[in-house]
C-alpha cells in the first residue's frame, strides 16, 4: 500500500467470508476499524514490534468489491454498534437473468 499512492481494489467473490473473518483471531475490533481507515485515503502509520520504525502509508485508500447476499450483509455488517464501517459501502442489486442475456 505503501508502494501505491492511488490505492488499491480488493475483490471478493463472496464478502461473507471477508467480513465474517473480522477480528476472527482476537483482534479487539482492530480489522473494522482498519478497513473503516481504507475508505478515506489518508495517512496512515503501522507500528508493529517486529519492525524498526513504522511503516507509513501516505494514502490508505482501498476499494472492496464483492457479492454478498442481502440476509449476510445485514447479519455481518448491520448488526451491532454503529463503527462506522457500514457508511463506506455502496450497494448494488445483481442485474437481472434479462439483462446479462444481451
Amino acid at each position: 500500500m505503501e508502494a501505491h499512492p492511488k490505492g488499491l481494489m480488493f475483490y471478493r467473490d463472496q464478502l461473507a467470508g471477508f467480513l465474517g473473518a473480522f477480528d476472527k483471531f482476537g483482534g479487539g475490533g482492530s480489522d473494522r476499524a482498519f478497513w473503516a481507515e481504507c475508505y478515506n485515503g489518508n495517512f496512515y502509520a503501522v507500528d508493529r514490534v517486529k519492525h524498526a520504525q513504522p511503516i507509513h502509508i501516505p494514502h490508505l485508500a482501498v476499494s472492496v468489491v464483492g457479492g454478498i447476499q442481502p440476509d449476510r450483509l445485514n447479519s455481518l455488517l448491520l448488526n451491532g454498534d454503529d463503527d462506522g464501517l457500514p457508511a463506506r459501502f455502496a450497494c448494488a442489486p445483481a442485474p437481472s437473468r434479462e439483462c446479462s442475456r444481451g
